[in-house]
């Protein structure tokens, strides 16, 4: 959810809308196509896409990041799930990093 939309009261859950992510991908497995937003994370904005998408069930689909995992009906739905671990070393000086671009 772009930064000027955010409340300061809100969750992970509202801001990363778990909701939306559930409904696409369930319009998507249907044979239906959406629209993927892009969010930009130095500006924390959306820029709104005017492409369709449309899933090739004969191809493999990967959902990628740590909301992926928290969202339910993804977990429900998915017959694989990976989580990688790092070293905390490298995770810190990761995150870090990630900061200071932002």
């Amino acid at each position: 959810m772009p930064k000027d939309q955010r409340s300061p009261e809100m969750t992970v859950k509202e801001r990363y809308q778990y909701e939306n992510i559930s409904k696409d991908f369930e319009a998507l497995l249907s044979g239906k196509s959406i629209k993927i937003n892009t969010y930009d994370i130095k500006t924390r904005s959306v820029q709104i896409s005017t492409t369709d998408f449309v899933y090739n069930p004969q191809s493999l689909l990967i959902i990628d990041g740590v909301v992926a995992l928290d969202v339910q009906y993804l977990r429900l739905i998915t017959d694989l799930k990976i989580y990688c671990d790092i070293d905390e070393n490298i995770r810190k000086d990761r995150f870090e990093k990630f900061y200071r671009y932002k």
